[in-house]
C-alpha cells in the first residue's frame, strides 16, 4: 500500500464516543541492514471498541497525513555501494590466474558488505589467451549478471603465456610488451557481447582495475587504451607495480613495457598504490612509487615477515587482507596472516586492514576524501589520489597528478561521480567491524536533500541525455520504479556538475530502501552508476491510540513512533481549526541503533465534546 503525501505537516486521530479512529498508513521497523526486501512493514492496529469489538480504521481527513522523511544511508553501512561495479584483477610477471589471484577474486565475490546487503556474491570470469592470442571469456561461478540485484561482476585475467614472455612473438609477431597485451584486454572490455550472458559492453559499468607487480604496467595500458577512446575508469589499484621497463629499477633487460610510474592517465578517477623497497632488486623485486596515487608505503609495515617472508608477495597478501576481514586469521590460499600480523602491518587507522587497500575501492564504499593525520606508513591521504585535473575544471585547488592522452574522436558520456548531499542527523551507530552507520534525513516536502552527479560528453554539436532513477536494486536490466530526464550540454574532455533536488524523483514513492542510480546515453553506448548513499522513504509518524479508564476518567494512551531522535509534539483539536499542544517528547529507540523510535503518552483526558482529534507531528 503506497504512503500518501500531502502538503500539511502532521497526522490527525479523531476519537468519538467509543472509537478511537487511526489512518491506514503504515510504520516501518528496520532491522540490520541487508536488502530492502528485509524491511518489515505493518499496518497499525485496528481499533477496539468497550465491548471487545473491532473496527477498520479509516481517515478523519486525508489531508492531516504526514508527509514521508528521506533517510541517507552511506556507503559505509551500505556496503561499499557506489554501484555495481566491474572489478578486474590480475597477476605479474611469469604467474596465471591461480593461487592466490583466484583467492584475491574470492575474496572481492564475497566482500561481507556486498554480501551483507544483498545476500549473494557476484558472479566469476576468467579472461585467459587462447593459442592464437585470441583473449576469450569464461563464466567460473556466480548468478546471471542480468538477475544479480548488486549489478557486480569479477574478472580474472590471465595473461600467461605473455606474463612472463620478452621477447618472444605475441599475436602476430610482436614483442610481448604490455603496451601490446593492454589495448587487446581494452577493446575487449568495450565489445558488446564479450560475455555471452551480460550482452553489453563491460565498460557501460564502473571500472576497478588491480594489479601485481608487472601487472602494473599492464593495467595502466589498459586505462591508458580505455582513455584513447574516451571511457573513464573509476579506479586504479597498483600493488607494488614492477613493470619491466626503465621506471627506475636496475633490472638487465631491455625496457619493453608501459609506464606505472607515471601510468595515471587522466580518465582516471581515483588512483592508489603500495609500494615497499625492501627486496633486493633481483630475486625479489621492489616496488615503485606512482604518480597520482594515494601511497600507502609498506617499508615501515614489517612487511618483510610474516606471510610469504618476501615483501614482494606479501604485498599482495597485505592488500588480500583488506579484503577478506574474517578475522583472526586470513588466508590467500598459500599463505595467512592472523591478528599479530595485522596488528604490525596496518597502522591503527586502518583499523586491521577493515580501513585499508579494498576500503577505498567502490564496493568498500570509504571516503575517498578522507584526510587524517598521516603517519611514515603513508604518503598523503586519499584525496591525493583523485584526479586532480578534474578538481581543477570543478572549480577546486589541486595539482595537475594525471598524464594526459591522445584521445580518438569517438563520442562518450561518463558518469564520473554521483552523491545524495543531506544533513546528518544520526551517526556512529555500529555495524560490522566497526565501520560508522551515518544516517541523513530531511522532510520531503522542504526540498533539502539534494543530488550531484558529475559527467563528461566529448561529443560535438549537441549534448546527451541523462536519467536519474529509483532503483529497489543495482540492476538496471531488471527495470527501475521511477525516473527522470535531463538534457545536459558536451562538455568536452573536462567534466560539469548537474545538481537537482532529489524531491523530483521521490514525490509518489512507495516507503522503503532505494538506489538512486544515473544511466547517461552517448553514441558510444550507456554508462551508469548509483550513488553511494541509500534512500530510505520513510511513512513519518504514526499514531496509535488505545482508550483508558481510570476512577470513572476515561481517556487515551497514545504510542507515538518516528524516526529516532526526532522531537514531535502531540496535540488536540475539537474541531480540526485550533490545535492545543497536549504534550511533547523525542523519539528513542531501546536498543539505540534501530532507525525506529517510540515514545508513549499514557491517560490524555478526553474534553467533552462529541469527538475529539488528536496529531503527532515533528517539530524543529
Amino acid at each position: 500500500m503506497r504512503p500518501r503525501c500531502h502538503s500539511s505537516q502532521h497526522q490527525a486521530v479523531a476519537a468519538e464516543d467509543t472509537t478511537t479512529q487511526l489512518p491506514t498508513n503504515r510504520w516501518v521497523k528496520l532491522r540490520p541492514f541487508r536488502r530492502w526486501s528485509h524491511l518489515g512493514f505493518r499496518r497499525p492496529y485496528g481499533l477496539t471498541r468497550e465491548d471487545g469489538t473491532q473496527e477498520v480504521p479509516r481517515h478523519s481527513m486525508k489531508s492531516h497525513l504526514m508527509r514521508p522523511i528521506l533517510v541517507l544511508v552511506s556507503a559505509l553501512v551500505c556496503p561499499g555501494s557506489r554501484a555495481g561495479v566491474v572489478t578486474l584483477i590480475t597477476h605479474g610477471f611469469n604467474s596465471g590466474s591461480g593461487d592466490w589471484v583466484a583467492s584475491m577474486a574470492d575474496a572481492a565475490r564475497e566482500y561481507p558488505r556486498r554480501v551483507y546487503e544483498y545476500g549473494m556474491s557476484a558472479p566469476l570470469y576468467q579472461l585467459s589467451f587462447d593459442a592464437q592470442g585470441h583473449l576469450k571469456s569464461r563464466k567460473i561461478f556466480g548468478p546471471d549478471p542480468l538477475d544479480n540485484p548488486s549489478g557486480d561482476i569479477l574478472l580474472l585475467l590471465d595473461w600467461n603465456p605473455y606474463s612472463g614472455n620478452l621477447s618472444d612473438a605475441f599475436g602476430i609477431g610482436s614483442a610481448a610488451s604490455t603496451k601490446l597485451v593492454g589495448p587487446v584486454v581494452a577493446d575487449k572490455l568495450m565489445a558488446e557481447n564479450f560475455l555471452a550472458d551480460l550482452g553489453v559492453p563491460i565498460t557501460r559499468f564502473p571500472l576497478h582495475l588491480i594489479c601485481h607487480s608487472r601487472g602494473g604496467s599492464l593495467v595502466c595500458e589498459i586505462a591508458k587504451r580505455l582513455g584513447e577512446r574516451n571511457v573513464v575508469v573509476d579506479h586504479l589499484t597498483l600493488i607494488d607495480a614492477h613493470p619491466v621497463n626503465n621506471d627506475g629499477f636496475n633490472d638487465l633487460i631491455d625496457p619493453v613495457d608501459g609506464t606505472a610510474r607515471l601510468g595515471i592517465y587522466e580518465n582516471v578517477l581515483f588512483a592508489d598504490a603500495n609500494y615497499q623497497t625492501r627486496g633486493n632488486g633481483l630475486t625479489v623485486p621492489t616496488g615503485t612509487f606512482v604518480s597520482g596515487t594515494f601511497i600507502r608505503w609498506l617499508d615501515d609495515s614489517g612487511i618483510d615477515s610474516g606471510g610469504y617472508g618476501n615483501p614482494h608477495s606479501n604485498a599482495h597478501l597485505w592488500y588480500h587482507g583488506t579484503m577478506a576481514l574474517d578475522f583472526p586469521l586470513t588466508s590467500d590460499g598459500t599463505e595467512s596472516i592472523g591478528a599479530a600480523t595485522r596488528g604490525e602491518w596496518f597502522a591503527p587507522v586502518e583499523k586491521d586492514g577493515a580501513h585499508a587497500g579494498y576500503f577505498y575501492s567502490i564496493r568498500g564504499g570509504g571516503d575517498r576524501r578522507e584526510v587524517f593525520a598521516s603517519a611514515n606508513r603513508f604518503s598523503g591521504v586519499p584525496p591525493h589520489g583523485l584526479n586532480g585535473l578534474w578538481s581543477k575544471a570543478l572549480g577546486s585547488t589541486a595539482v595537475d597528478n594525471r598524464t594526459t592522452l591522445s584521445r580518438t574522436s569517438e563520442a562518450r558520456a561518463n558518469v564520473i561521480e554521483f552523491n545524495l548531499r543531506g544533513l546528518p542527523v544520526l551517526s556512529n551507530s555500529p555495524f560490522a567491524l566497526g565501520a560508522p552507520l551515518k544516517i541523513l534525513a530531511t522532510n520531503i516536502g522542504s526540498g533539502l536533500l539534494q543530488a550531484d552527479l558529475t559527467y563528461s560528453f566529448n561529443g560535438q554539436g549537441g549534448g546527451t541525455i541523462v536519467k536519474v532513477f529509483a532503483d529497489r536494486d543495482e540492476n538496471t536490466f531488471n527495470g527501475w520504479t521511477k525516473e527522470v530526464d535531463f538534457s545536459l550540454p558536451a562538455t568536452g574532455n573536462s567534466p560539469m556538475n548537474l545538481e537537482f533536488a532529489i524531491q523530483q524523483l521521490s514525490d509518489g514513492l512507495e516507503a522503503g530502501f532505494y538506489r538512486i542510480g544515473a544511466l547517461i546515453s552517448s553514441p558510444s553506448g550507456p554508462r551508469e552508476y548509483y550513488a553511494p548513499e541509500r534512500l530510505f522513504l520513510y511513512p513519518n509518524l504514526t499514531l496509535k491510540g488505545t482508550l483508558t479508564q481510570s476512577g470513572g476518567e476515561r481517556g487515551f494512551d497514545f504510542t507515538i513512533s518516528g524516526l529516532r531522535a526526532n522531537r514531535y509534539v502531540l496535540e488536540s483539536s475539537d474541531d480540526l481549526a485550533s490545535w492545543t499542544q497536549v504534550s511533547a517528547g523525542q523519539l528513542s529507540s531501546p536498543t539505540g541503533s534501530e532507525l525506529v523510535g517510540t515514545d508513549v503518552r499514557s491517560t490524555v483526558t478526553r474534553s467533552g465534546k462529541a469527538e475529539q482529534f488528536f496529531r503527532a507531528r515533528y517539530r524543529d
